[in-house]
């Protein structure tokens, strides 16, 4: 079932099922202008627009559509030119594609608590110094055991 979900939220530019992805539904969220681009209705502007965020950005295709004014081709090319770019700075993560148990039990808990610590750190809540201690508090909790594991499986399938 949850690969029926994922393979869902991975279709194809162009399915239905990008479409509602990405306009939510036709009539009530979008309509198709007269060069058939959707075209987002106030209501698709106000529940769909932004609903797929920062992970779906990275990985939707660029429509002339999505851009407003007459200018929507050549805003797309530049875009695309600046994703380029981007890309190159990008560093791949060595473990995808690994394993390890420590990973799997102790990585939710840790991400909530860094997630809490910069938020609080951000509003002012707690000062910048916590985040040195936290770190090798951290690491105790499990992070060099996701270390050595992540480690061990690279060398091993190296």
């Amino acid at each position: 079932m949850l690969l029926g979900v994922l393979n869902y939220l991975a279709a194809p530019f162009g399915s239905k099922e990008r479409e509602l992805l990405e306009f939510g539904t036709e009539g009530a969220d979008f309509t198709y202008d007269d060069q058939g681009f959707p075209q987002r209705t106030k209501k698709g502007k106000q529940q769909v627009e932004g609903f797929y965020s920062g992970l779906a950005t990275a990985t939707t295709a660029l429509l002339p559509s999505a851009f407003p004014g007459t200018h929507g081709p050549e805003d797309v090319k530049a875009t695309y030119a600046v994703e380029q770019k981007l890309i190159g700075t990008a560093i791949a993560n060595p473990t995808v594609g690994h394993y390890s148990d420590a990973y799997t039990e102790h990585y939710g808990r840790m991400s909530t608590e860094a997630t809490d610590l910069v938020n609080d750190i951000v509003s002012g809540r707690k000062k910048i110094g916590e985040w040195k201690p936290f770190w090798t508090e951290w690491r105790s909790k499990g992070l060099d055991q996701m270390a050595r594991e992540f480690q061990k499986s690279i060398e091993k399938n190296a």
